[in-house]
């Protein structure tokens, strides 16, 4: 069996796709993946205890990570860096929580 560790604030963002999800981390200068044969559904009940937020249906990221909300032609993106390369995009249904999570730690919205 294979174990990743990683400090919580390397962690970027989770990307699912079915039965799969890939994780997203900083690996020194460089951001780096690894996928794991899993559901975001059990990653996010095992993970409450980090600064992980749903804000998709295939999206989690860390919200200490998120450099700005913003909204564009009526959707809502997380920008994970300075530029807008790295957008997380925002489901309709977890927007109250998303706009919540920015109030409660950043106090900001």
């Amino acid at each position: 069996m294979l174990r990743l560790t990683l400090k919580s604030n390397d962690l970027i963002f989770l990307e699912a796709s079915d039965n799969y999800v890939v994780i997203h981390f900083q690996a020194g200068p460089k951001v780096k993946s690894y996928l794991l044969r899993n559901t975001l559904k059990r990653l996010e009940s095992g993970l409450s205890g980090f600064p992980l937020l749903r804000c998709h249906r295939s999206y989690m990221v860390n919200i200490h990570r998120v450099k700005m909300l913003k909204r564009d032609k009526g959707q809502f993106k997380l920008w994970m860096d300075d530029e807008g390369v790295l957008a997380i995009p925002v489901s309709r249904s977890y927007i109250p929580s998303v706009t919540g999570a920015f109030e409660n730690v950043m106090g900001i919205v």
